[in-house]
């Protein structure tokens, strides 16, 4: 007569039901916390800005000395509510070395500035010698269209403004996220 061993059998599947289930309960528990070691879902880092606003919508104000336009590529530009200072140049410095970064896709990206219109408007000498670099001036009305203030905006060849970076933000941060940018746009 033959000896049953089901309680053998039993254990070799109870032991393969934990091993093949155990992950799988592990990652569903995982996915459910939200730990912060987990792969977060953006990977750029400046801010989105989430209502539709267009350089169109701004009313930009050129300055005379420069007639050349942004239409068609991507615009890094930073925006300044008060005369242009020491910050501000800073901030100016960086968009140009970020561009010049970018290499071959140089040509792809204007910078410029964006100024408060003041009667106290003048421009520093940095921005005199900038050859590139486009200038701007803006209403004040025009400027509370723009919900942050004092730092760096990125509008895409269309004209929709897309991201904000803080004026106190790394050029490294900016830098990654247009060089993405660029990487997979066909546009601009």
């Amino acid at each position: 007569m033959k000896k049953k061993h089901t309680p053998h059998y039993l254990f070799i599947f109870l032991l393969l039901l934990i091993i093949f289930l155990t992950p799988l309960i592990v990652a569903v528990a995982l996915y459910n916390k939200n730990p912060l070691w987990l792969h977060h879902k953006t990977v750029n880092k400046g801010t989105l800005i989430p209502f539709n606003l267009s350089l169109q919508q701004l009313k930009l104000i050129p300055d005379r000395t420069k007639l050349r336009s942004f239409n068609g590529s991507w615009f890094l530009f930073y925006l300044n509510e008060s005369p242009c200072r020491e910050l501000c140049q800073k901030n100016l410095h960086t968009m140009r070395q970020i561009t010049l970064a970018l290499g071959k896709n140089r040509y792809r990206v204007k910078y410029g500035l964006i100024q408060a219109k003041t009667n106290l408007l003048r421009l520093s000498p940095l921005i005199n010698k900038d050859s590139n670099l486009l200038n701007y001036t803006i209403s004040k009305p025009e400027l509370k269209k723009l919900h942050q203030k004092n730092g760096y905006f990125l509008a895409n060849p269309f004209g929709k403004i897309i991201l904000y970076y803080s004026s106190d933000v790394s050029g490294e941060d900016i830098y990654q996220d247009l060089a993405r940018l660029l990487a997979i746009s066909t546009t601009g």
